[in-house]
């Protein structure tokens, strides 16, 4: 699960250019039944809370 900390964010999209083992790495966990889901949250001084569910995009 990804928690997103910026709330213009529509859609966690994999970071393949930034990060391409890690991209591969979630595309394969994803074919192997493994859910991927991201969360746009809302962050206090004292806790995190889950707001909306957004779209993953795994090229």
């Amino acid at each position: 699960m990804f928690a997103i900390m910026v709330i213009v964010c529509k859609k966690k999209k994999n970071s393949e250019k930034t990060h391409p083992a890690f991209a591969e790495a979630l595309r394969e966990a994803a074919k192997a039944g493994i859910y991927v889901l991201a969360y746009d949250c809302m962050v206090w001084e004292d806790h995190v809370q889950m707001d909306q569910r957004i779209s993953v995009v795994l090229n």
